[in-house]
């Protein structure tokens, strides 16, 4: 348990154990505890050319696929 006022950055890698459309997030505490959530990012592991915080690479890739296609129609 933190006891500080003071920022705090926490990094955790989160895995599904299934694909699912509905999944959520649930998050619990102690009764009586206090909790401030500030900037939270998720992101996948494995990203569009590896970059830090990017794109999903299938949905990357599948844009870039189709911006060559039309660059290389015209």
């Amino acid at each position: 348990m933190v006891k500080t006022r003071e920022w705090e950055k926490y990094e955790v890698i989160l895995t599904a154990s299934k694909t699912t459309r509905t999944g959520r997030l649930i998050l619990k505490f102690p009764a009586g505890a206090n909790l401030a959530i500030d900037m939270v990012s998720v992101f996948p592991v494995d990203t569009y050319k590896g970059r830090i915080n990017g794109c999903r690479k299938d949905i990357a890739e599948m844009h870039e696929a189709t911006l060559s296609g039309w660059m290389l129609s015209t």
